[in-house]
């Protein structure tokens, strides 16, 4: 950054290369699984609008301890929305909602030994929701279960196949598997509609990773139209404009990323 401000922009690209290869992470934006967030609202579409299921509550009950569950999820306070899952759990609130929900929290913080197993109980009470099977590919996925992450994918395409978010995770799985597939899927994703930010960001990603820096940038450009917030987007796209010798518009964005993260 130094050797940018001083308009050395040959010796900055040594030394961000140098910092490369000494931590592979500062020159790498990573590829995002996309999760739905889940609300009651759209309870209908976790059981796939097939299933005979109802939400039920114990006699008195009202989701207090889910609903404040899910209100610290929103903060990234994990360790206490699991608390409040199994507190909802024991005072007998929702037990279809509240499995899917501890699952779901349990993918975010990595565990996905423990996630796989609720995640195959939900599914057998209901086979027909591809949000189950989009979440049980990315418990795969973070398993390193490469080929079932696919398959899983796949059976959620095949409940509904404008699941944008099954889409993008197809896109992501083919890619880390270097199988082709992986463009068509993430073009899928944009014309599902959903989730825009993040399959816009990971094909950003995969143009980059291809030589392609251009369609890169401009792939990160949409990604900041869909999300102005997205640090994630800001910082790959700093990236590749730092490998393009714009060190000031480089430093804008990755500067706007910390702001924001």
């Amino acid at each position: 950054f130094v050797y940018g401000d001083r308009g050395e922009a040959e010796r900055a690209a040594q030394m961000t290369a140098r910092a490369a290869e000494l931590n592979p992470s500062y020159g790498r934006a990573e590829a995002g699984l996309s999760l739905d967030s889940y609300s009651t609202a759209r309870y209908q579409e976790l059981i796939g609008g097939r299933g005979t299921a109802q939400p039920s509550v114990a006699e008195g009950g009202e989701l207090a301890h889910y609903n404040l569950g899910l209100a610290f999820r929103q903060k990234a306070l994990y360790d206490e929305a699991l608390r409040e899952f199994r507190l909802a759990k024991e005072r007998g609130e929702d037990t279809f909602l509240v499995q899917q929900a501890q699952a779901e929290m349990l993918l975010l913080r990595g565990g996905s030994s423990e996630a796989l197993e609720l995640y195959r109980q939900l599914i057998e009470h209901e086979p027909s929701s591809p949000k189950l099977w989009n979440e049980l590919g990315v418990g795969r996925h973070q398993a390193g279960e490469l080929g079932q992450a696919e398959e899983a994918y796949r059976r959620a395409l095949e409940i509904d196949p404008n699941y944008a978010l099954a889409w993008n995770n197809l896109g992501v799985v083919r890619h880390h598997r270097q199988q082709p597939g992986a463009e068509e899927a993430f073009m899928e994703a944009v014309r599902a509609g959903r989730a825009l930010s993040d399959v816009w960001r990971n094909w950003a990603l995969m143009l980059h990773r291809l030589g392609r820096n251009e369609e890169s940038a401009a792939a990160y450009e949409r990604a900041l139209e869909a999300d102005p917030n997205s640090a994630q987007a800001l910082t790959g796209l700093g990236i590749v404009l730092m490998e393009a010798g714009r060190a000031d518009e480089a430093r804008t964005q990755l500067l706007r990323a910390v702001e924001l993260d």
